[in-house]
Parts: structure tokens; sequence; C-alpha cells
């Protein structure tokens, strides 16, 4: 009777031990994406993050690359929003102002980390920044 037991939860330690290699990535990701502040302070907006990768996964496996802005928009924003959407297929979502919560700026920042990640797997690493500073154009 207790070896089906220790099977059992061998088999689960087995399953748990998968599952936590399967998202080490994913967990060291996240945490980078929650920068800043105490490691205490970290682990609180650390769940917000955790859902930013999650719901930019959701959107790339619907087919949509999205990438998250907040703050002041700089004058070349229109330039830039077109230069992604026309040549890279992405979107641009405004998703706040200048003034945001920790937890929101981890989950935009591990959603965009996501994404980036893939917009780079897909089109070349720099393509991002090579865009931007093509927006920008001579109001360097």
């Amino acid at each position: 009777m207790k070896r089906p037991i220790l099977a059992v939860f061998l088999a689960l330690l087995c399953a748990l031990g998968a599952a936590w290699a399967a998202n080490a990535v994913a967990l060291r990701d996240v945490w980078r994406a929650t920068r800043g502040g105490s490691a205490a302070e970290r682990l609180v907006v650390l769940p917000s993050a955790f859902w930013g990768r999650i719901e930019a996964e959701r959107d790339m496996r619907a087919g949509r690359l999205c990438l998250k802005f907040y703050g002041f928009a700089p004058r070349s924003h229109a330039a830039y929003r077109d230069l992604l959407r026309d040549r890279l297929g992405v979107e641009m979502d405004v998703v706040g102002g200048c003034v945001a919560t920790h937890s929101q700026r981890a989950a935009w920042e591990a959603y965009n980390n996501t994404v980036v990640a893939e917009i780079e797997r897909r089109h070349g690493a720099g393509v991002l920044e090579r865009t931007y500073e093509e927006a920008m154009g001579p109001t360097k």
C-alpha cells in the first residue's frame, strides 16, 4: 500500500519540478520587469508582472503584436507608431499617462519584454531601436 503512495508523491514532485523548470526563464524575466525598489516591494508587484507576461503570450497566440506605452509622448510618437504598424506589424497601445503604480508598470514592462523578444526573433535584434531612431528623424 505504501508503494503506490510513494509513486504518486514522486510523480507529483517530478511534475512540479518540470513546471518550475519550464517557468524559470519566465520568473527571471518577470523579476527583471519589477526592477527598482526593495526585494519586498518587488515581491508585491510580482503577480502583476506575471499577469503582464500571460497577457502578452495570449495576445501573441491570437496573432497580435502590441507594445504598451505610458508617460509623456514625444513629438515623434505618431511617426514611430506608423513605422511599427507598417513595417513590423506591431500595434502601439497607450495605456497610461505619466503617473502609474508600481504594479501597473511591472505588468506593462513584463508584457513588453515578452513581445519585444518575439519581435526581435522575427525581425532581428535591435530592430525597435533602429525603427525608433528613424522615427526621430532630424529632430535629434
